[in-house]
């Protein structure tokens, strides 16, 4: 199964860990745990032999961290993903209007309720994706949420602060945030204390919200918020696709010619990004995403282009009229980053399509899938003007 084939069946989950084979005659082939995110059960698909293949890849093997790890002689790439982490505003008063913005910029979900039509629909006009005018306890009666759905409480009155505490307290979820003065969370928490909660059921509670910069307005008290919550999304090991990315593999208007996958899989002491990062490199000199920048980027930017170049170079691949139109790859040892690479219309034409034999062929003569060490801290990469000192591997692999 192709990389677009495994990304096309997994983006239909909203979470899920994947094992890759770097090593090896089966390099490439991919094992999935699908979680189901409300009742945390896994079952796991290999991909292997196509969809439904019974060899599993892994067995055995704990999918709670990201990386690459040996077994029974094998690498394996572990990458626990999260489609997207949610965030649920309760109250659409005057913070809750910038945190809307910022949990937009930062990748959230947003989902903004209130029971007064007007706030509601201040906060669709800053950009929440589902605006949900009903009482708060009639709305979290029946939202399940889950282990990445991030809570804010910003209502008007301590009265809905309890209503809302009241339902949380009591499901799943990455993070409850409570906004207000001292005496006012004090009554809150006495008055659920009251109803039979325990004091052990406020730990999960993040209050006073927000980290302590001094925040005074309303952007100020956001930021605050925003960060706190940011802080507490990273102490958990999920990796996101790009959505860049996705769109070049498997968008509407995904790229038609030949494409190679960077995805750091191993990282040792100080490096650019970290496991998991990606960039997509395509056969017209397109880059898309980062590892880094600089030099390393650079480093494996020539090495996918040294690929192209070399299956044209052999013209026995059909249809490799089509990867460059000109007979050679650009020279890309001077570029200072990708973000100049050249985009030549000269380069590929992208409306040309190879058939199935034309691709398969292409392919094996590259020999990708590859793992390729890069050491930050040699003489040779200190010459090209790395100084991070770590190491990193990176995984090559067709997009296609």
């Amino acid at each position: 199964m192709s990389l677009k084939e495994y990304l096309y069946h997994v983006k239909q989950h909203s979470e899920y860990t994947t094992f890759t084979l770097l090593t090896g005659e089966h390099a490439g082939e991919r094992s999935v745990t699908l979680t189901d995110s409300f009742s945390r059960a896994r079952r796991r698909i290999s991909y292997a032999d196509g969809e439904g293949a019974s060899r599993p890849l892994v067995t055995g093997f704990s999918d709670d961290k990201n990386g690459t790890f040996e077994v029974n002689d094998e690498k394996i790439y572990v990458e626990r993903t999260v489609e997207q982490d949610e965030l649920v505003v309760l109250g659409c008063g005057h913070v809750s209007i910038p945190l809307i913005i910022i949990a937009n910029m930062a990748g959230f979900k947003v989902t903004a309720v209130d029971d007064r039509e007007k706030y509601v629909e201040d906060a669709r006009e800053a950009g929440a994706d589902d605006c949900v005018c009903r009482p708060f306890s009639e709305f979290l009666q029946y939202y399940r949420g889950n282990d990445h759905t991030f809570f804010v409480i910003v209502t008007r009155e301590h009265k809905y602060d309890a209503e809302c505490l009241r339902e949380l307290l009591n499901k799943p979820c990455a993070y409850i945030g409570m906004m207000g003065a001292k005496k006012r969370v004090a009554a809150v928490k006495e008055k659920l204390l009251s109803e039979g909660f325990s004091k052990e059921s406020f730990d999960i509670l993040h209050t006073p919200i927000g980290l302590p910069i001094n925040s005074d307005t309303p952007p100020e008290i956001a930021i605050s918020i925003m960060a706190e919550i940011i802080r507490e999304r990273h102490k958990k090991e999920n990796i996101r696709w790009p959505d860049d990315i996705l769109e070049e593999i498997i968008g509407q208007n995904h790229y038609a010619g030949h494409s190679i996958l960077c995805t750091v899989v191993s990282k040792k002491g100080s490096a650019p990004r970290e496991i998991g990062a990606r960039m997509l490199v395509r056969d017209d000199g397109k880059v898309i995403n980062t590892i880094g920048g600089g030099p390393t980027e650079l480093f494996f930017i020539n090495k996918c282009m040294e690929i192209f170049r070399s299956i044209q170079d052999s013209g026995s691949v059909p249809g490799s009229d089509s990867i460059h139109d000109s007979g050679s790859m650009p020279d890309l040892g001077s570029m200072p980053d990708s973000g100049s690479m050249p985009n030549s219309d000269s380069m590929h034409d992208s409306g040309k399509t190879e058939g199935s034999d034309g691709k398969e062929a292409f392919e094996k003569k590259a020999g990708l899938p590859l793992l390729v060490e890069r050491d930050l801290g040699s003489p040779e990469a200190a010459a090209e003007g790395e100084y991070c000192g770590g190491l990193i591997k990176v995984f090559l692999e067709w997009a296609t």
